[in-house]
């Protein structure tokens, strides 16, 4: 059997150091010539590998389902297969798995932080750092994975032992078309669970998908929502929405663990959150500098903004995902101007100038280098979260955070404060 792996990113490096590791050889396939040389790389779909009739094919998450190459293999049915599922192939313990719009990555750490308060054994990866499949090369017993709507919507493999949904806000319109379908691919993370498995699913997701007639899970169904925080009894966060992500975190180790929930809240007074999201990196004139270069949907924007108060300077923008930014007006009394960058600032100005002040920068470098005159002015928080994806300008959210951040390192009277 020959393998072809489409995409050459993190999860395609993943599948083929995975299969080698098997003594299989494994091609890359991947039209951008970003990936330079490497060995079995192929750039055009012209190569002999393509006529082999015994060939399996990898699918990246990334990768454009509509793709000529994933027809015709379909044509000649051929074997099709994603990344995940060729990891879950290999595995053979207990999976956690997470999904939602906002707040899964920082569940998927919360699991990991309590699981080491109680010193198990755990791997974590998928969506956020390691791609699923280099973890299968240790062999874990234990796997906490953050999955995409791309990892879950052409996957069959994915049977896990507690899921979690931590709620649904429109995204990825471009590459599901509908709400409808992008719940749908999300809601498949409950399709393989049994009676004796475990669904943790935020409220509103819950009946959104009811009212859509997907099918109610057949593990367990335990609903949360921000009703249920009981926000006294869990650490002091900055943010009340990582009370709820702490609250579905805590349901999802103590149904693994057997134990109750609240008695696992205490562990999180050492938590650290992840960088870039809703990260306090500094100070200027006694007000919060707020780097949350991790949001690239409106909804993760609205839900710090819903923590602040006062004159707050919103930094805004990047591409566009093809949402209105109308819902941020509701915030007009918060706000005390918009900062707005790239390809949406136009947009940005459109739907908000009648509400606060907009200030239009062609790109974030452009917006940053105004930066001196915005923190001698400033009178309240400075919120840098974009609502839009960075690649007009950066390769990921974490290379537009770090730039943010050291853009805005000069004028932080104490760095890192919390």
């Amino acid at each position: 059997m020959s393998w072809l792996i489409l995409g050459a990113g993190r999860s395609g490096m993943g599948a083929k150091k995975l299969l080698e590791s098997s003594g299989q050889s494994a091609f890359l396939y991947d039209e951008n010539t970003k990936y330079g040389s490497m060995p079995n790389l192929i750039f055009h779909p012209d190569h002999p590998i393509f006529n082999e009739k015994d060939l399996t094919f990898v699918v990246s998450p990334g990768f454009p389902p509509q793709h000529t190459i994933l027809k015709r293999a379909k044509d000649l049915g051929l074997k099709v297969i994603t990344e995940i599922d060729l990891a879950l192939e290999h595995f053979r313990g207990t999976l956690i798995a997470v999904t939602g719009t906002n707040g899964k990555s920082t569940t998927v750490m919360m699991i990991s932080h309590l699981l080491k308060s109680k010193t198990i054994d755990h791997s974590v990866g998928g969506n956020i750092g390691i791609a699923a499949s280099s973890l299968m090369i240790e062999k874990p017993s234990l796997l906490v994975l953050e999955l995409s709507s791309y990892q879950l919507e052409s996957s069959h493999k994915i049977a896990p032992h507690v899921a979690v949904i931590t709620g649904i806000a429109p995204d990825h319109q471009s590459r599901h078309g509908t709400m409808e379908a992008y719940l749908a691919s999300k809601w498949r993370i409950f399709e393989k669970q049994s009676s004796s498995d475990f669904a943790i699913i935020e409220k509103n997701a819950y009946n959104m998908a009811l009212s859509m007639n997907l099918k109610k899970p057949e593990a367990n169904v335990i609903l949360l929502d921000k009703h249920h925080v009981n926000f006294p009894r869990i650490r002091n966060f900055s943010w009340k929405h990582d009370c709820l992500n702490a609250l579905f975190s805590a349901h999802a180790v103590s149904k693994l663990l057997k134990i109750d929930a609240e008695s696992l809240l205490v562990s999180f007074e050492n938590f650290v959150g992840l960088p870039h999201r809703c990260q306090i990196i500094g100070r200027r004139n006694g007000y919060r500098i707020i780097n949350d270069s991790k949001s690239t949907t409106m909804d993760s924007t609205i839900h710090a903004l819903s923590d602040l108060n006062g004159q707050v300077t919103l930094f805004l923008g990047g591409l566009s995902k093809g949402e209105e930014f109308k819902q941020i007006a509701e915030f007009r009394h918060t706000i005390a101007s918009i900062v707005a960058f790239g390809p949406t600032s136009a947009q940005i100005a459109r739907d908000l100038a009648s509400y606060v002040p907009v200030f239009c920068f062609t790109n974030l470098k452009a917006a940053t280098e105004a930066l001196p005159n915005i923190m001698e002015t400033l009178r309240g928080d400075l919120l840098f979260s974009p609502a839009c994806p960075s690649q007009d300008e950066f390769s990921d959210f974490e290379e537009r955070g770090t730039f943010f951040t050291n853009a805005c390192s000069p004028f932080l009277e104490n760095l890192g404060c919390l």
